[in-house]
């Protein structure tokens, strides 16, 4: 005979035995039809499965006894209470998930009668209206919907939970599946060439796909993938403005008053053209300017340059510091076009062109008062987050948010994971924050747009996604922060949830 384990329903802590090859499993918790990971209840290490649906961005073990503990300490769900209310006990309002949990045990133990009564009613509306739902899903077309209301008969409440239970499984199974296939597919590597590729210079994936296609085209060996190498060199190859443009806009954050300000590196108006480059990191220069906003010293990067009259047309132009001493052409929106010889010379300093950013909804002076510290900038730039400088986010904000680190998770977020199904292996107080922002966007475009959506296979969607750890931190309407994340992956995620 299989030998029998036990776990508890990390939602509504509810007692589970099953037996030990049934160990990795996903079924419906009997009181709160939520999907519970068959487990035996052990601790858990800090690991994090390949499947999980909310990558931590800590490492602090989360112990699922003490967890299960305080699950159990909260107050009991609504389902537990109907379900208590059906067998006729008498309801105290401040009972416990665990204290239901152990009464409807006895119940169904002492009234097994009651337990088939239960399972065999008539369907709620809630589970009506959800089967309703599911056959409107495009893979359930009009001749062949999931459930069919006229053929099939009046639905029992038990046979309609096992139902709804069965199409989420279908579901899970089919995203896994199509996962899996993407994982291993041409498309897979080609957005990871784009993210690698993107490190050099902004590419388009159009580009990136047809350079995959032409090196692959040229190997003899077609069980092999194209290495990254040859398709950034087929990217030079084919496109010749690849690597021309470099990035020529630099955010700074003054570090003794907090505003922030853009640089803009003066424009080359001359080059060779044997090295058809605009400036390379070589070619950067430190200077030192006054902060715009509150006039103290601060350090930035311009171009080592050479400023020369062209002899064609008499207008002044620049030439870096790298090609002078050989002939140059006189480019640009204003040049001629015609070609110079470039004497060598000692570089002039010319100092980039500085904007001030604006503020949303918050003057100047109030952000400067309280900006982030420059410990905090470097803390959130090693854990590859960014900070909205538009946010005025102040460095009391900061700091509470990174006190989040290594801490216990907040219960308000295991609470709204819990309702979307979406299952918490580990990771600290700041990781759940940041995974529950997600979950709320994912919510946000539903309720937006009312169509249909799987958030729990939307958040596993992104969950695989390397751009989910590269979240920008800002503020909301009410001055909390938050974690956002640009709308094209939003969408990209969120139409995955849709398919399941």
């Amino acid at each position: 005979m299989s030998d029998f384990l036990k776990c508890n329903c990390l939602h509504c802590g509810q007692n589970i035995e099953y037996p030990s090859e049934g160990t990795g499993e996903t079924v419906p918790c009997p009181t709160c039809e939520k999907p519970v990971l068959l487990t035996p209840a052990v601790d858990r290490k800090a690991s994090y499965p390949a499947n999980s649906q909310i990558p931590p961005t800590g490492d602090t073990p989360i112990k699922q006894d003490s967890y299960v503990a305080r699950v159990r300490a909260e107050p009991a769900t609504d389902k537990q209470k109907e379900k208590l209310s059906y067998f006729g006990c008498a309801l105290d309002e401040k009972i416990s998930k665990g204290e239901a949990s152990d009464a409807l045990d006895k119940c169904v133990r002492e009234f097994p009668e009651k337990e088939w009564a239960y399972y065999n009613r008539p369907a709620t509306k809630e589970q009506l209206a959800e089967l309703r739902k599911i056959n409107k899903h495009p893979d359930c077309g009009p001749d062949e919907p999931f459930y069919d209301f006229e053929n099939e008969g009046l639905l029992t409440y038990g046979k309609a939970k096992d139902l709804i239970q069965d199409w989420a499984g279908l579901r899970e199974q089919k995203y896994w599946e199509e996962e899996k296939a993407y994982q291993n597919s041409d498309e897979a590597r080609i957005d990871e060439a784009c993210r690698w590729l993107d490190m050099v210079r902004e590419v388009k994936r159009k580009q990136v796909a047809q350079a995959w296609a032409v090196v692959k085209s040229r190997m003899t060996d077609t069980s092999q993938q194209p290495d990254l190498t040859e398709v950034e060199d087929t990217m030079e190859e084919l496109f010749p403005d690849f690597r021309k443009t470099a990035q020529d806009r630099v955010t700074y954050q003054c570090k003794h008053c907090g505003g922030f300000f853009k640089a803009r590196y003066p424009s080359i108006s001359a080059r060779n053209h044997s090295s058809p480059i605009y400036f390379t990191e070589a070619d950067k220069i430190q200077i030192t300017i006054p902060c715009p906003s509150c006039g103290r010293d601060k350090n930035v990067f311009s171009l080592n340059v050479c400023k020369y009259i062209c002899p064609n047309c008499s207008k002044e132009c620049l030439v870096l510091k790298s090609q002078t001493g050989q002939p140059v052409t006189h480019s640009g929106s204003e040049g001629c076009n015609k070609d110079f010889f470039a004497a060598p010379k000692e570089p002039s300093t010319v100092k980039p062109t500085i904007r001030v950013m604006q503020y949303v909804g918050q003057p100047l002076e109030r952000v400067s008062s309280d900006a982030p510290t420059w410990e905090q900038l470097q803390k959130i730039k090693e854990i590859e987050l960014k900070l909205d400088p538009k946010a005025g986010i102040t460095a009391s904000q900061l700091d509470e948010l990174l006190k989040l680190e290594d801490q216990p998770p907040r219960a308000e977020d295991l609470e709204l994971f819990a309702r979307r199904g979406i299952p918490f292996y580990a990771g600290d107080a700041f990781s759940t924050y940041a995974g529950a922002d997600l979950v709320r966007c994912f919510e946000k475009m539903h309720a937006e747009r009312g169509d249909y959506t799987n958030i729990s296979m939307a958040a596993a969607a992104a969950s695989s996604d390397p751009a989910l750890k590269k979240a920008t931190i800002t503020l909301d309407q009410s001055g909390q922060l938050v974690f956002r994340w640009p709308k094209r992956k939003l969408e990209q995620w969120y139409r995955k949830g849709a398919k399941y």
